[in-house]
């Protein structure tokens, strides 16, 4: 990838310069697939390339820049470096090596997305909502992130609090007893599993209050708790 001026000096003899150019030495790079994570991934170079920075490992997406932190290390001499960087799940970067001397075929990393299992805590389960577990944790689950599947009706919550760093979510929701409902989330990078559950009925307690006697017969009132609409 270097011009050289070749010059030749002898008395009596005139010579002509020359200008001797070096081709850039090609390097093979490729992802290693196991490596890739949202923490980073991992290259191979065929031939190897020591002294690599990170100035010159250049992370796009979409056409621009990468805008986080990353670093780039090599442990065997530059046969394979080890990026390490905050990558989204589902989205797909194209790497760029530059360095003086060699040329570096540019490669696509796709990070996979995270398969999530939910599960409805069974004894969570009333009429106000449910409690819900996910493993692996995901943070900041939003109520605009959750919504319940009843027949063809979908059913937004009301509201949804964490805990346990995204180990646990409490969904607040009105729900019929004896009713079935699926819980569907939607969070880029992430697959949830849909459990299905069954609201179970719901104790009531009934009191009679004073009743009055009428041209229509005896007629009283209840107090019902909890309240039972309809």
């Amino acid at each position: 990838g270097h011009d050289y001026d070749v010059v030749i000096e002898k008395d009596g003899f005139v010579f002509n310069a020359l200008e001797v150019s070096l081709p850039a030495q090609p390097v093979s790079v490729t992802v290693d697939d196991g490596s890739v994570s949202a923490g980073g991934f991992t290259l191979k170079l065929e031939p190897p390339v020591s002294g690599l920075k990170n100035s010159d490992v250049k992370i796009l997406l979409d056409g621009q820049a990468f805008y986080g932190d990353y670093t780039v290390t090599t442990q065997d001499g530059g046969s394979s470096y080890v990026v390490t960087a905050e990558l989204a799940r589902g989205k797909t970067y194209t790497v760029e090596i530059t360095k003086d001397g060699y040329s570096f075929n540019s490669v696509q990393v796709t990070v996979p997305i995270q398969s999530v299992a939910v599960e409805i805590d069974p004894d969570s389960i009333s009429p106000e909502g449910f409690t819900m577990h996910l493993s692996p944790a995901v943070t900041g689950l939003k109520a605009n992130d959750v919504y319940l599947v009843h027949g063809e009706e979908e059913i937004p919550i009301a509201g949804i609090e964490e805990k346990e760093a995204g180990k646990s979510y409490a969904v607040k929701v009105r729900l019929a007893p004896l009713q079935t409902y699926k819980v569907v989330i939607q969070k880029a990078g992430y697959a949830f599993d849909q459990p299905v559950f069954d609201v179970p009925s719901q104790a009531v307690e009934v009191v009679i209050g004073e009743g009055n006697l009428t041209e229509d017969g005896y007629t009283f009132t209840m107090h019902l708790t909890p309240a039972v609409p309809g």
